[in-house]
């Protein structure tokens, strides 16, 4: 990934109201200087949780039979579990063979549980209540390609904020993929709503603090005044469904575009006589390239072939899951079209792969199970990977972090998630022990 390649966003703050002692911190909200977008409306009130002994995964390196104690919506303290105890009146998770992590970042996900973000906005947040079981605390709802009206829906629907009383993941903002994509390596893509950027070079939504991600194909007419429009505004410019060939692919890491969508899938691909954007995406370390590890999308020979070009700090892991994730085999839909979900994959009815029914916290697992890396670096791809392409502050474990953390057991399946400092991964219900005030 290149450095200095973009402005800094404006970070998001939180308030904080100090209460009685113990009785922890009141979140009274967020927001993003400089505009109106406020990705976290909410107040809640958090108590002090321990959880320890745990693997920290720490930015130096995970520390074994480690804690941290939670105090309201931050994190307090961190270090060893021998040097911290739960105090009194805390509540205390001790979950054995464990590893916390900061909360996962999905930065491709279209949908879930019957919800498609394309075509129902609105319900962007009824999905992300339900991310955290996931693991999952920040996403950007993907709006694939579609009319223009339906983009300044979704737009709108993160402008008005969460609904009163919302817990759950926050949205950071939108992913367009698409329309200015490549016919060639349509997808599931609806091919007659695309678009060239010499066609639209100002679309509506330039401008709109609201859009973070743009999915495009860098060899179209006009792609490259539009990718140096998008990337001096500080939005991730990725490269997808696209024919290009290698050399194009590095310019256009020259104009800004500092990711790939879904490596390897609906790209050119890797051809010993004419390498194409995957071989410069594998090559190159001006760019980051997301992967479904869902088992399906890509075999796991290539997925470590990836890994082995690019490392954890190289690749991020998305979901790409659409309407049928969380849901059984049957018939869905996809911006308007009808797919077929079996246990594994979801499909338009020619057989072409339409996103994923599989969640983020599955492809962990895979990664895992197939023995590409170690736990901690498959966290990074899922956590300080994806945040730095999006200019986000790096997740951390430190004192005075918002306490969105996620614990997860040596195959990678999440045992809780904190969003706030509330476990959120099963209805806010977990096993716990209470301390006494004596």
């Amino acid at each position: 990934m290149a450095s200095g390649q973009q402005p800094k966003r404006p970070a998001i703050s939180l308030d904080y109201k100090r209460l009685d002692v113990g009785q922890g911190l009141v979140c009274t909200g967020a927001s993003a200087s400089g505009n109106t977008f406020s990705p976290l409306a909410i107040q809640s009130v958090c108590e002090m949780i321990y959880i320890g002994p745990v693997t920290l995964s720490l930015p130096d390196g995970p520390l074994p039979e480690g804690a941290v104690l939670i105090d309201g919506c931050h994190i307090a303290r961190v270090g060893a579990a021998v040097d911290i105890k739960p105090p009194p009146g805390s509540k205390s998770f001790f979950p054995p063979q464990s590893t916390l992590s900061p909360g996962f970042l999905d930065l491709q996900l279209n949908g879930a549980y019957g919800h498609d973000f394309t075509t129902s906005p609105e319900s962007i947040w009824e999905v992300a209540s339900r991310l955290p079981r996931h693991g999952i605390t920040r996403f950007l709802p993907t709006v694939i390609t579609s009319p223009p009206s339906s983009i300044s829906r979704a737009i709108e629907v993160l402008r008005a904020g969460p609904p009163e009383g919302f817990q759950g993941a926050r949205p950071l903002g939108l992913h367009l993929e698409g329309p200015f994509l490549n016919p060639l390596k349509k997808g599931a893509h609806p091919q007659d709503l695309f678009r060239t950027p010499d066609q639209e070079p100002e679309p509506s939504w330039l401008n709109a603090p609201q859009v973070q991600m743009v999915t495009l194909a860098p060899e179209l007419p006009g792609a490259e005044n539009l990718v140096r429009a998008l990337s001096k505004r500080g939005v991730l410019v990725s490269a997808g469904h696209s024919v290009a060939d290698e050399k194009t692919a590095h310019e256009s890491f020259e104009w800004g575009i500092s990711s790939g969508t879904h490596l390897y899938n609906a790209m050119s691909g890797l051809d010993h006589r004419t390498p194409g954007l995957v071989a410069a995406l594998l090559e190159t370390n001006r760019a980051s390239a997301g992967l479904i590890a869902d088992g399906v999308h890509v075999h796991s020979a290539m997925v470590r072939l990836a890994f082995r070009c690019k490392g954890p700090d190289g690749i991020y892991l998305v979901s790409d899951a659409m309407a049928a994730a969380g849901l059984g085999p049957g018939e869905h839909h996809l911006a308007g079209m009808q797919v077929v979900a079996t246990e594994s994959s979801v499909r338009l009815q020619d057989g072409t792969l339409a996103g994923s029914n599989q969640m983020l916290d599955a492809n962990l697992q895979k990664l895992l199970a197939w023995n590409i890396c170690s736990l901690q670096d498959a966290l990074k791809t899922v956590t300080t990977t994806p945040a730095a392409l999006l200019k986000q502050k790096s997740p951390e474990i430190v004192p005075g972090a918002v306490a969105d953390l996620t614990v997860v057991d040596r195959q990678g399946r999440v045992l809780a998630c904190f969003v706030d400092g509330k476990d959120l991964s099963n209805d806010g219900t977990k096993e716990s022990e209470t301390h006494g005030t004596s």
